[in-house]
């Protein structure tokens, strides 16, 4: 009963959304459709203008400056973060609470030129808990992308970089090690993209190293991760027409492969595996006020384990944005998609996000934030596992100058899963103070 009301809502939902969007004004924005991953950077950026929102709004008089330096601006940022969580572990018994200090150190460098850019970042995350020590983390992240623009309608871009990271305790793939878990990622990606007349193109290619680190398991041994570490191979293509301004129509065709560094994992299976997406949908943007993209298609992926049946549904996205008025906006989220799952006996699992996100500015220096989301994870096989995880926050930015921003932010998160121990409800507050030049 409650799929079918949850399904109910959702397609009641991206109707109304749709139907309030073309009802908007239809003022035209060229280039408003189909928008490349690095479009905002570049110098097709001025056709995207109207798709400002309360959060990306320009606020000269508070923005950070940055550091002339020739044809390059840097701009580095310190944030420290008091924050109380009272289920630090996720568990749904015998639980702890701490308090933790996050200290991000975060420098970017990036061009000023009329054509072309590059842009470099390094930034760190370190967690430290007061009396729960073995918490402690340290993620670091250096990163870089570029692009060339051929055209001001083609251009040819490339990413990558390398990150140290940890998975969150409240991870669908938490081991419930004596040390959260640890794993580098090395990825790299490549996009290119043109627009004939209506007629639009790109193709994008995506590549992710996951090299993970075996923990302790509370008796004297380990918990085996590194049979987790894999490479990714992702290579999409996506064609669009515009069928008059500002609404364009368009499909998308998208080819994984997931190759596991150890051909059998801890527990006798072959994950390795090959999958296919299949999407159309559409984009649309009417005058910047409702903008967005809504896509519908099929997906599948096929292990290499003949145990391990193919997975394969619908698979959805959405992104949609509401200016209710010039100081609200409304951005309703969705996904669903074939995830890596560490759960013994399962290929993985379909996970299906959606959430709702409201900002408002209540003074030009005061944002306001509430925002509310569900996740659902069916796995597959013989599992016998599913997660229903409602969340929710509200919180507030300051920003006293273009120097110092102080926010504060209050989360609830609460994990129904079909097995009671994996459980959990948690609430975390917490207060950010960040320097910026």
């Amino acid at each position: 009963m409650r799929k079918s009301w949850n399904a109910a809502g959702v397609i009641f939902l991206l109707l109304g959304l749709i139907h309030g969007a073309f009802a908007q004004d239809e003022a035209v924005n060229q280039g408003a459709l189909a928008a490349p991953a690095y479009l905002s950077e570049g110098s097709m950026a001025s056709d995207f203008l109207r798709n400002e929102t309360v959060t990306s709004r320009a606020h000269p008089e508070t923005a950070a400056q940055g550091i002339n330096a020739g044809g390059w601006q840097i701009f580095p940022r310190v944030g420290v973060t008091e924050s109380y969580n009272d289920n630090i572990y996720a568990t749904n018994s015998a639980l702890f609470s701490d308090f933790i200090t996050n200290v991000a150190p975060d420098v970017q460098f990036r061009t000023n030129w009329n054509n072309n850019s590059i842009a470099l970042d390094a930034n760190s995350s370190s967690n430290f808990y007061t009396k729960h020590t073995t918490e402690n983390t340290t993620d670091y992240s250096v990163t870089g992308n570029g692009r060339f623009d051929i055209t001001r309608q083609e251009y040819l871009a490339v990413r990558g970089g390398y990150s140290f990271l940890h998975e969150d305790r409240t991870s669908p793939n938490n081991s419930f090690g004596i040390l959260p878990t640890t794993f580098g990622l090395t990825d790299g990606e490549v996009e290119y993209f043109d627009k004939f007349n209506r007629l639009s193109l790109t193709a994008n290619g995506v590549f992710n190293k996951f090299n993970y680190n075996n923990v302790g398991n509370g008796s004297g041994g380990f918990i085996l991760n590194t049979d987790r570490s894999r490479a990714e191979y992702t290579g999409s293509v996506r064609l669009g027409y515009e069928l008059r301004s500002l609404l364009e129509v368009y499909v998308k065709g998208t080819g994984s492969d997931r190759s596991y560094d150890h051909k059998v994992s801890s527990d006798g299976f072959e994950r390795s595996s090959t999958g296919y997406t299949a999407t159309s949908g559409i984009a649309l943007d009417m005058g910047g006020i409702t903008f967005g993209e809504i896509g519908v298609g099929y997906m599948a992926r096929s292990y290499q384990d003949p145990r391990f049946l193919s997975v394969s549904g619908v698979t959805a996205s959405a992104a949609v944005t509401w200016n209710v008025t010039t100081l609200t906006t409304v951005r309703l989220s969705a996904q669903r998609s074939i995830e890596e799952t560490i759960a013994a006996g399962s290929s993985g699992f379909v996970a299906s996000t959606g959430s709702l996100t409201i900002d408002h500015e209540l003074l030009r220096n005061l944002l306001l934030n509430l925002s509310g989301g569900v996740d659902y994870n069916k796995y597959q096989q013989d599992a016998g596992r599913t997660d229903l995880v409602p969340k929710a926050s509200v919180g507030a930015t300051y920003s006293m100058n273009r120097n110092l921003t102080l926010s504060a932010k209050y989360s609830y998160r609460n994990q129904e899963d079909s097995s009671p121990t994996l459980s959990f409800t948690q609430n975390l507050a917490l207060v950010r103070l960040t320097l910026q030049l």
